[in-house]
C-alpha cells in the first residue's frame, strides 16, 4: 500500500522531499545547477572538437581518420567527465 501515492508525487512534483527537512532543498538546487554545468561543459567540448576537426578536415590539415578518432576520444572524455561528476 502507498505505492500509488509515491508514484503520484514523483509525477507531479518538481521536488519531492522524502524527509521533513527543508534544508535538503538547497542541496537539491545546488546539485541541479552543478549537473547543468556538467552537461553544458560536455556539450560545448564535444561540439567544439567536432567543429575544429570539421574545419581542419575541410582545409586538408587533418585527415578523416584523425577526425573519427578525435570524435571517439571526445566521447570517452565526455563520458569520463560525467562519471567523475557523479562520483562527487
Amino acid at each position: 500500500m502507498g505505492g500509488g501515492t509515491d508514484v503520484a508525487i514523483e509525477r507531479t512534483a518538481d521536488i519531492a522531499l522524502l524527509k521533513s527537512r527543508v534544508t535538503d532543498m538547497a542541496h537539491l538546487i545546488a546539485l541541479s545547477r552543478a549537473t547543468m554545468r556538467n552537461i553544458h561543459q560536455n556539450v560545448i567540448f564535444a561540439l567544439g572538437l567536432k567543429g575544429v576537426f570539421l574545419i581542419t578536415t575541410i582545409f586538408g590539415i587533418a585527415g578523416l581518420w584523425i577526425a573519427v578518432l578525435a570524435d571517439a576520444g571526445a566521447t570517452v572524455i565526455v563520458t569520463l567527465n560525467a562519471i567523475a561528476f557523479t562520483a562527487l
